[in-house]
């Protein structure tokens, strides 16, 4: 399973942040996730894989981690989730990971950057 954070930053800035096997959110250099904000302690919480599921689990005893705007001690995290810390938000996204392509082929990927018109009845094309 994939798993990563989205942290809008402003409207037109988001970071994400890949999920490993274990991930320390906190303000501290040793945290995998920084998060600046007074309000957030140096370890924070963790983000763990849990076989096909990722957990998280509030590390300050102060009810410092917020799941869907609710305090859970520690929860199973599912896609959509929000995730709220000190005063910054982070959405939950996963998906399972893609089988790897038969020994000899090679996989594809497309990126789609803007879908425009290329003239009057014709087909659309990138």
């Amino acid at each position: 399973m994939e798993a990563w954070l989205v942290h809008k930053v402003s409207p037109s800035i988001s970071r994400i942040y890949r999920l490993g096997s274990r991930c320390l959110l906190g303000r501290s250099g040793a945290s995998l996730i920084p998060i600046e904000d007074g309000e957030v302690l140096p370890s924070h919480c963790v983000i763990w894989r849990d076989g096909n599921t990722y957990r998280i689990r509030d590390l300050t005893g102060c009810q410092g981690t917020l799941v869907n705007y609710q305090y859970v001690p520690e929860t199973t995290l599912v896609p959509g989730d929000q995730v709220v810390i000190g005063r910054q938000s982070f959405l939950f996204h996963a998906r399972r990971a893609q089988a790897a392509p038969p020994e000899g082929r090679r996989a594809k990927i497309v990126y789609l950057e803007k879908f425009r018109p290329r003239g009057k009845g014709s087909r659309h094309t990138l």
